[in-house]
């Protein structure tokens, strides 16, 4: 290529890229209220990461205290049919054969 064809087809590129850029711009300033809400949302997503990781570890142990109480109140159920008495074992009627 030489060099008058060179300068052209950079000459050409730079007018493409700053149409673009124009055209970007003015997409942008139409929807710059959209823009400012997802800005704004994205600050107090990170202002408030904090604290929702906090709630997240407290209800994770709440529930996690909670799951175990209920399989712990399950199994006595379960218990409780076989006719299983856990806590008296003098009670049991498989202990007085």
């Amino acid at each position: 290529m030489s060099a008058v064809s060179d300068q052209k087809a950079i000459n050409l590129w730079t007018i493409w890229m700053a149409a673009l850029a124009v055209v970007l711009l003015g997409a942008a300033y139409l929807v710059r209220d959209v823009l400012l809400l997802i800005y704004m949302s994205g600050l107090l997503a990170v202002g408030f990461s904090p604290i929702v990781r906090l709630i997240e570890r407290l209800a994770i142990r709440l529930v996690d205290h909670v799951v175990v109480r209920l399989y712990a109140e399950q199994f006595r159920i379960h218990l409780r049919q076989q006719r299983i008495y856990v806590a008296d074992p003098s009670k049991s009627p498989r202990l007085k054969d």
